[in-house]
């Protein structure tokens, strides 16, 4: 195994650079098989099956820690992999590596204490790294070695072993959690990663959106390791005592030791250029003990209130088509705003589709409707107020909502004379050009998986039922972005009018209009009207239900 040289910290960051190179994925309760089945290809003698019960949700990375985080947080990048990704491949979006154990937890309280969380590892009765002293490179017993764990905290911490296979199987009793026949495009392995680690995300997310839990790096979890056994378990962390710990997930090895049940382990110093890790994070409140937690923090746990960042980028804009350059990567919502968080934000939730979801479906997570262009601006910078931070939207003077009156129903002089800030930090509608090239992700083909449309893609005519549906049920595009095409219609900023075939560079549309664009069509609308390019517009004042919002930022 190949030794590290010790990081030496070298700066500090602001929190907003942080906060906006990492994903959380909100993993619910529930109980699952953990180990593999004797007839499992593969199975080693370690794996014996037994019934566990998690009582709490809880968030997890949606990704390994990339090597870019890594350094925002600990002023240095350890990886082996330095130079010459794969072709295509972002450097500093691989996986860091060559990371021991005691790294990881340096790591999780640093990240909360620039976040403002409340750290979960106490060595020598300090939750600060800074007092801790050097990680050590060899076995450190009687210090390290006796960490505890807060797990009422809300800070960063990694995952247990339980945690771990529970959210990578996100479902499933299969020997990977998209089958039981291995496929090469689940993730990287012995036979396609060249040797090396690759950009996180580009293999096929497991049902709950999680990357990279097949292959590209080992990922440390908390637990010392140990033989389990066959009694069933509630919320375990493994063993009191013991010198190795936990290693899941498997890397640069054979498809068999990449399966959801696969064991191993490795001394906490050590460090190599397999070994990498994921974040895991308790959910403060709710279900079990644990502090109440803020209303700007219920929003950002909630996991259909996640933002993706967009790469600045150029493409061909449509009807007529012309080339658009957009300067600055931004954030965009993998999902619509739901009913559930738009309640949480406004106190209520305006929808006509308010009970009898499908089958198996999320009332809360069907995304709201019955929103007018006005309503949105308002949910944008109550959001912003408190998430804390700087509201986009100006009317009369102020960017507090509460003093702009009652929302219009129908046009308003006053109302349409909003401006905006586009450089301050909170939410905000997409503009168009910023909606239609997050839609496309880099095709150019009628849909944004391809020329013909299929059903699986989205929600429309042909397959609602004359109704919404919960967010993320379709297929994501290549950005990740769920729901583009159908469900509901979008707003976004810029008032409706022609654009011509020139170059356009950051635009935001005409300075004045009669109704607003709306984009991605909708449950009730034919496929041709769900297309990349389409265009809509109506009443900013007027509320529809096949019409909502998607939320988006400007990149911290």
């Amino acid at each position: 195994m190949k030794r590290k040289i010790s990081c030496v910290i070298c700066m500090l960051i602001g929190i907003a650079s942080i906060v906006s190179a990492q994903e959380m994925v909100r993993i619910p309760a529930g109980v699952f098989r953990m180990g593999s089945p004797a007839a499992e290809a593969g199975r080693r003698n370690n794996e014996t099956q037994h019934q566990v019960t998690l009582t709490k949700d809880f968030l997890i990375g949606k990704y390994p820690v990339t090597r870019e985080l890594y350094q925002r947080v600990m002023g240095c990048n350890p990886s082996y992999f330095k130079d010459s990704p794969a072709y295509g491949g972002a450097q500093a979006k691989r996986p860091v590596e060559q990371v021991s154990w005691y790294d990881a937890i340096v790591f999780c309280n640093k990240l909360s204490i620039l976040e403002g969380l409340s750290p979960v590892y106490r060595i020598s009765g300090s939750t600060d790294p800074a007092a801790w002293g050097a990680v050590p490179t060899t076995r450190n017993d009687s210090t390290w070695d006796a960490v505890t764990a807060n797990w009422n905290a809300n800070g960063y911490r990694l995952p247990t072993e339980a945690e771990w296979e529970y959210a990578c199987r996100a479902g499933t009793t299969t020997a990977y959690n998209l089958g039981a026949a291995w496929s090469g495009d689940w993730g990287w392995y012995t036979s396609n990663s060249g040797r090396m680690s690759h950009e996180v995300g580009l293999k096929a997310p497991n049902a709950w959106g999680l990357y990279d839990m097949h292959g590209n790096v080992y990922e440390w979890c908390w637990d010392r390791y140990k033989e389990p056994g066959s009694s069933s378990v509630r919320d375990p962390r493994g063993s009191a005592t013991g010198s190795i710990r936990v290693l899941r997930g498997g890397y640069g090895s054979a498809a068999q030791d990449l399966r959801s049940a696969y064991r191993n382990g490795d001394y906490p110093w050590a460090s190599n250029l397999g070994l990498g890790f994921r974040l895991a994070r308790t959910i403060s409140g709710g279900t079990g003990s644990g502090t109440n937690k803020s209303g700007s923090q219920q929003l950002r746990d909630s996991s259909s209130h996640v933002l993706v960042r967009i790469p600045a980028g150029a493409f061909m804009m449509s009807n007529p088509a012309h080339p658009v350059t957009l300067t600055k990567d931004f954030l965009m919502g993998k999902y619509p705003v739901t009913q559930e968080l738009y309640a949480k934000v406004m106190g209520r939730n305006p929808s006509h589709f308010i009970s009898s979801p499908a089958y198996g479906e999320a009332q809360a997570r069907r995304p709201v409707e019955q929103v007018s262009w006005y309503d949105a601006i308002v949910f944008c910078n109550r959001l912003s107020i408190l998430e804390g931070l700087s509201p986009v939207y100006r009317i009369q003077g102020s960017t507090d909502p509460k003093v702009w009156g009652a929302v219009p129903t129908s046009r308003n002089s006053t109302w349409d004379a909003v401006t905006v800030n586009w450089d301050a930090n909170g939410y905000r509608l997409p503009t168009e050009a910023e909606w239609e090239y997050a839609c496309r992700a880099g095709t150019t083909t009628t849909y944004n998986l391809g020329d013909s449309w299929s059903g699986d893609w989205g929600w429309y005519s042909g397959n609602s039922s004359d109704m919404t549906h919960e967010v993320g049920k379709k297929t994501p595009n290549a950005w990740g972005l769920y729901d583009m095409h159908g469900n509901v219609w979008e707003w976004v900023w810029d008032w409706h009018g022609s654009y011509g075939s020139g170059v356009a560079t950051d635009p935001t549309g005409p300075a004045s209009g009669s109704n607003r664009v709306r984009r991605g069509g909708s449950w009730g609308y034919a496929a041709g009207d769900l297309r990349s390019a389409v265009r809509s517009n109506s009443d900013p004042g007027g509320r529809y239900y096949a019409v909502g919002l998607r939320l988006a930022r400007n990149n911290p």
